[in-house]
């Protein structure tokens, strides 16, 4: 007479007689096992990464741009935007120099060509984008 404790006792002596594929299972078992280890901890970097870019940004847009409340010139946020105007609006050959429409004493264009032709391309964005 068998009774269930026969028929779980004969089942892990199969086992251990078929180590091979036992060993198998459980290393297959580990490695989907560390997988979703793998998979679950890349999401939590994800949701790491972007939580200090934003706890970054919070912090940084508390305080001031430089130059703020500071008349004439108000700062380089003005600037930028001012060398965007400039760039967009006049020709190249006025870039650099005092004219009438370009005002060097209020944030004259101070940099390289290359800068001066980013602002430009950002202005056309800004206006036609």
């Amino acid at each position: 007479m068998h009774c269930r404790n026969d028929k779980i006792l004969f089942e892990t002596l199969e086992v251990k007689k078929s180590g091979k594929k036992f060993i198998e299972d459980v290393h297959a078992f580990k490695v989907k096992a560390v997988q979703e280890f793998e998979k679950e901890s890349e999401i939590f970097g994800w949701f790491a990464i972007v939580g200090v870019f934003l706890i970054l940004q919070a912090v940084v847009s508390a305080a001031n741009y430089s130059g703020a409340a500071t008349p004439p010139v108000f700062g380089d946020f003005e600037a930028q935007r001012h060398w965007m105007e400039i760039t967009f609006h006049l020709p190249i050959k006025d870039w650099y120099f005092n004219t009438t429409d370009n005002d060097l004493t209020y944030w004259g264009l101070d940099y390289p060509p290359l800068t001066a032709y980013h602002s430009c391309f950002l202005g056309l964005m800004f206006v036609f984008g």
